[in-house]
């Protein structure tokens, strides 16, 4: 019995768990990708998305002509665009598994790939960035592979925030949010010593 619900607790942990991973810290994310690209918005000041889009390795910008401002934020949102191209995208050349970005203090939004191009096709997964009092930034990496992301900006009424540093790229195998992996192992030898007790 104990055996058989180790099992089923085991493979419900990493059924679930090992799908997706979020980051709230920009270190740990890149660490955690094999390959990376970094746009770095601070040399793109007074530049437009789409004239940045060339500079970009594997990426293309897509959504509105969004400006680089005199801070280094891309400017995003409804709140500058309107309401037909609200949110700054990105179109991959080679799929990817893992965006991240950070945000102006205050505002924020979310993180979300999608299979196809300019954000259609099945949404795989979706994260957080920004919220918070200061720039915040926030990352997720999936199993699945990404044709496009998506960078919302709705944290607050105003739906204006700013994107900074852009990370995107791809981790095999994705990790383990932390604990899980050291539960998993007490399961399994839970599992062995029961059965040892037994015999």
């Amino acid at each position: 019995m104990f055996k058989t619900l180790s099992s089923i607790v085991f493979a419900g942990i990493f059924a679930t768990s090992v799908q997706a991973a979020s980051f709230d810290n920009q270190v740990n994310f890149q660490n955690a990708l094999e390959s990376f690209t970094l746009i770095d918005t601070s040399t793109f000041i007074g530049q437009t998305t789409f004239n940045i889009s060339p500079a970009v390795t594997n990426g293309t910008f897509f959504g509105p002509n969004a400006l680089v401002r005199s801070d280094d934020l891309i400017l995003n949102g409804a709140g500058f665009h309107g309401v037909t191209t609200p949110h700054v995208g990105l179109n991959f050349d080679i799929a990817i598994n893992g965006a991240g970005v950070t945000s102006n203090a205050i505002d924020g939004g979310r993180i979300q790939l999608y299979s196809g191009l300019n954000g259609t096709g099945l949404l795989i997964e979706e994260a957080n960035f920004g919220g918070g009092a200061s720039a915040r930034f926030g990352g997720v990496i999936t199993t699945s592979l990404a044709q496009s992301v998506i960078f919302t900006c709705d944290f607050n009424f105003d739906l204006q925030c700013g994107l900074r540093d852009i990370v995107f790229g791809t981790a095999n195998p994705v990790p383990l949010p932390a604990g899980i992996g050291l539960f998993a192992m007490a399961v399994l030898s839970l599992a062995r010593f029961s059965r040892r007790v037994r015999a």
